[in-house]
């Protein structure tokens, strides 16, 4: 009998150890490290003659066609030891977040984008060493097209510090602080309807995470911001709601074009679907529904790689190992009642015999 009790209660223990792992989080893997924050420095910009007055935290210039201006941006180290740094110039992005992104050096171009910022402007050298408690004065030079064009042009100026071989702390991070700062160029001052236009729907993944994305198009030469968006995932024909995300303060870049993408939190399931994006700010409101279809082979393939997938199988193992760990405990109530029962009738018949053997 203590054999059997003995194997139960480790079978329990087992039951249990298996469920604490099915419960912890399989995307919970972060790792300690150290932070080493080295690369402190100030960046100032020193403005041109075309630069509006009225702005004075980023480079806000109004030329002219064929007009050429120079701004400076002023590195100061304020470490010791010298510093090295990488200066470039980007046009304005639209990330999946649905924010302007000025540090991308290479993406693809909408076809709207018919005039590239970062065409336009040169910097007198891309790479620089600053010394310890010393600045450095880096300058740009704007050169404009021969034509006319209305609307703005966006993008920014990235400082990067360069890492310095072996100035790393060992078995850590360096952690690298890249300042940017914004560029907006214009030549009128005439004023662009907002537009904007919609293109294909594809699922995919972002962060182990399953998404659908419908591509998004600002094909003018304007800045859309504080853009409001509603994001509805529905099965194709019918009411039911899948998925409903609401996103604020969203700014899209001018002649872009970006994947807006919902966070679905589930496994994908094959069947047709309809995913609508509601967008609106204070220049105008659109709407854009696109049908898409889900494949067997499709959503085996992601939800493979999915962190929500694998956290709502581990549900079902949460609940198997909740009713095996029952059944033994079951198990053992039982042995034991038969066991106290078996010992109940001997004490009883002993009792008995006890009395018989006393009358005789």
């Amino acid at each position: 009998m203590k054999r059997i009790l003995k194997i139960l209660f480790i079978l329990t223990i087992l039951c249990l150890g298996g469920a604490m792992r099915a419960w912890a989080d399989p995307s919970n893997t972060n790792s300690s490290a150290t932070i080493d924050n080295a690369n402190a420095y100030t960046v100032t910009p020193v403005f041109g003659a075309t630069q509006n007055n009225k702005t004075s935290n980023f480079f806000d210039m109004t030329l002219t066609p064929k007009q050429k201006d120079t701004f400076k941006l002023t590195i100061t180290n304020t470490t010791p030891n010298p510093q090295k740094f990488k200066v470039q110039v980007n046009t304005a992005t639209t990330n999946s977040n649905g924010i302007v992104d000025y540090t991308k050096s290479s993406f693809e171009k909408d076809p709207s984008m018919s005039l590239v910022l970062s065409d336009l402007i040169s910097p007198n050298r891309k790479d620089i060493s600053v010394p310890g408690k010393q600045s450095q004065t880096i300058d740009f030079q704007i050169t404009m097209p021969e034509k006319l064009f209305s609307g703005i042009l966006l993008g920014g100026v990235t400082i990067r510090p360069v890492e310095i071989a072996g100035d790393q702390s060992k078995g850590g991070i360096q952690n690298v602080y890249m300042h940017t700062i914004a560029i907006r160029v214009n030549e009128t001052a005439e004023t662009i309807p907002a537009k904007l236009e919609s293109g294909s729907v594809k699922i995919g993944q972002i962060n182990r995470h399953n998404t659908v994305s419908m591509e998004i198009k600002n094909p003018q030469r304007k800045l859309l911001s504080k853009v409001e968006g509603d994001f509805f995932v529905k099965e194709k024909g019918t009411n039911k709601t899948i998925i409903h995300e609401k996103k604020n303060n969203l700014s899209f870049a001018p002649n872009t074009r970006f994947d807006l993408p919902i966070l679905l939190k589930d496994s994908f399931k094959p069947g047709d679907y309809t995913y609508t994006i509601k967008l609106k700010n204070h220049e105008g409101s659109w709407t854009f529904s696109k049908d898409f279809t889900i494949n067997k082979k499709q959503a085996d393939q992601y939800n493979k790689r999915s962190v929500d997938h694998k956290v709502k199988n581990l549900h079902w193992l949460k609940y198997l190992m909740a009713f095996l760990i029952l059944v033994i405990l079951g198990t053992v109530c039982y042995i034991l009642g038969k066991k106290k029962g078996k010992m109940g009738k001997r004490r009883k018949k002993e009792g008995k015999m006890g009395k018989r053997r006393k009358k005789e």
